[in-house]
């Protein structure tokens, strides 16, 4: 039998802060670590799919990524 975790994910996370915490900052790293890269041809951060990573993380949205231009959010990259 399968069942969707996401809600019950996003319930934990909302209850215990320090593991939405480690969540935020994993998504922040994931998308540093893809900014740093060389080549950029390949490694587009803004290209990223953001929202959906939060989301698997349980996230009800996405972290603030500040060295990003504007501190970008999600799927909006507005500068």
């Amino acid at each position: 039998k399968l069942q969707h975790l996401q809600g019950r994910l996003q319930a934990l996370l909302s209850e215990r802060a320090e593991l939405r915490a480690v969540a935020q900052r994993a998504v922040v790293s994931y998308v540093r670590s893809v900014l740093l890269q060389g080549d950029k041809e390949v490694f587009d951060a803004e290209a990223l799919p953001v929202e959906a990573f939060a989301a698997s993380l349980g996230l009800a949205g996405v972290p603030r990524v500040r060295f990003l231009r504007g501190g970008k959010r999600g799927g909006n990259w507005a500068d």
